[in-house]
Order: C-alpha cells, then structure tokens, then sequence
C-alpha cells in the first residue's frame, strides 16, 4: 500500500517486506523478522453503448462482476552474523475477470474472460557494503485461464459457444540492486524476467443444430513481459521522502495468440 500510494515509485527507498517485488535488495534495510500482508480492492466498471446503426443502440451494458480482490504477503529475515537477508513473497502480478451480457453485439469476439495468476517468489539479499547492496530471486508462477465467447450474435434460441479452459506453471527470476553513495540519497534498480505460459487444457464447443457439444484437448501459448525499473530517493529530512522512478513493461511480447486444438 506504501508504495502503490506513492504512484509505484519504491525501487529505490524499498524499506520494507514488499520490497521482495519492488526491488528486493532494499530488503538489507530490515531488522530481524518482518511480515507483511494484505489485499489488494480493485473496483471495475467498464460500460459499452452500441452504434446507432447496431441493434439495442440505445442499451448500456455493463459486466456482471465489478469487485476483485488480490490477496499478498511478503515475509523478510535478516541474518545478525552475516551480511545475508531472505524473504519469500506470495502475490498476484497479473489477473482478472469480466463477463458481459449475451446481447452485447460483439458476443462473436467474447463474452466471458478470466486469469488467475499467484508467483512465489523467494528472495535473497547481500549487503556488500553498509551503502551497497544486491539481490536475486527466483520466480515460481502459476496460472489458470478461462475464455468463452459465441459462435452466433445470439445465444437463443439455438446454443452455441466456445471456451477454452487451461492452466499451467512457469518460473523466472528477479534481481535488484540499491546503493546509497550519500545520507540524503539512494539509487535504485531492478529487472523482473518475463514468464511465457503454456495454457494446457481443453475446449468446449456446442452449435445448434450443425456441431453437437464437445471437448477437445487444447493449448495455448501468452508470454507475460519483463519489467525494468530504476529510480532515485531524495530524503532531505527524516519526515519527506521524494522519489523519481522510470519504469518499462515489454507488452509488446504479449502480442497475439492461437489455441491449438487436437482433431
């Protein structure tokens, strides 16, 4: 909450438990055992309006679930007779989930989309210097994803859709990086790798009267982006705190995907 608070800008002040995402060689700053936990609201209303020229032109749709919550905990330990800090951090980096109505218009492209996706993420830090410090951590991810949509504009009076369903673990790593070369300053810097998933699972498929129901096992490849971030902490009293991040998400790597289904 901290550090979201402060407009994600963190990597290089990193004082507490979350640091394990944010730049986990501000770990180093900690004393002894540390825990950290909370849940994440998340508040979505996203309307749509057809064109004049569409039918149900003068309907606002809206999605069926508007509320989410995402769960973290970020736990630190740092060693007295060693210049050594651990902490393991349980979080959802990516996710979601929307559900339109039937008559939306756009039925044939989706109506129903979710993705959950938790990463364990253990850690370690090095304090090479009292200013200077490293880490890295290992990235263990795991993902589950559902996507339906229509085969018709309308799903009455004859059924008909496609969903895809899969899921799959993944691993990467995140390093970091925090040296304060001045009382009142502090740099900072980490990369988080991309993870590519490999969505193992199934279809469903029905269309009336033409296609009767059925399952077919099925995959489907997202590569999720590596992130980098760097940034600067000027403390000109005890009390204030001023930071400067920049940070670079590849979503381009996310990019298209097909899912490939078994005849």
């Amino acid at each position: 909450a901290a550090a979201t608070a402060r407009g994600e800008a963190f990597v290089a002040t990193a004082d507490n438990p979350a640091a394990i995402y944010y730049n986990p060689a501000g770990i180093t700053q900690l004393t002894n055992n540390n825990l950290r936990s909370g849940i994440y609201g998340i508040y979505l209303a996203p309307t749509f309006q057809p064109p004049a020229a569409q039918p149900n032109s003068g309907n606002t749709y809206t999605i069926g679930k508007q509320f989410a919550a995402v769960p973290q905990l970020f736990a630190t330990r740092t060693l007295t007779t060693l210049p050594l800090s651990f902490g393991l951090g349980i979080y959802a980096p990516y996710g979601g989930s929307i559900d339109w109505p039937q008559d939306t218009g756009f039925r044939t492209v989706a109506t129903k989309g979710s993705l959950t996706y938790m990463r364990l993420n253990p850690v370690i830090a090095y304090e090479l210097l009292p200013s200077l410090s490293l880490a890295a951590g290992a990235m263990v991810d795991y993902a589950h994803i559902d996507l339906e949509q229509g085969l018709r504009p309308t799903g009455a009076p004859l059924i008909n859709y496609f969903r895809f369903s899969g899921e799959d673990f993944s691993a990467g790593y995140n390093v970091g990086l925090r040296w304060q070369p001045l009382e009142k300053i502090a740099l900072g810097a980490t990369l988080r790798s991309g993870t590519k998933m490999m969505f193992d699972g199934h279809t469903d498929f029905e269309k009336q009267p033409i296609i009767p129901a059925a399952r077919r096992a099925a995959q489907m490849d997202l590569k999720f982006p590596w992130t980098a971030v760097a940034g600067i902490s000027y403390r000109p009293t005890p009390k204030w705190n001023l930071e400067f991040d920049a940070d670079y998400t590849d979503w381009s790597s996310f990019g298209k995907t097909s899912i490939q289904q078994q005849t």
